[in-house]
């Protein structure tokens, strides 16, 4: 979760959408950044790659992987 926390303060921080400044418990000092967070861990969570069924149990390709993550949405470096 901090690599995707790392990513939404970054996005923050790019759009300029102001301080991403959090307290103890982690939740931001901002309730309009705190809800965009929530937002943004929801919708990272739901992603789902559905890998072929003849793949299944065997490695993927990197091929075959960039082809299932590029339906899905999902960017890849």
């Amino acid at each position: 979760m901090d690599k995707m926390r790392e990513e939404f303060e970054q996005y923050c921080v790019d759009e300029q959408l102001g301080m991403t400044g959090s307290d103890c418990t982690g939740e931001y000092y901002n309730p309009v950044i705190e809800m965009l967070w929530h937002c943004w861990f929801s919708s990272r969570k739901k992603v789902c790659v559905e890998l072929p069924e003849n793949c299944k149990g065997m490695a993927l390709t990197v091929s075959e992987l960039r082809q299932q993550l590029g339906k899905a949405g999902v960017s890849y470096k």
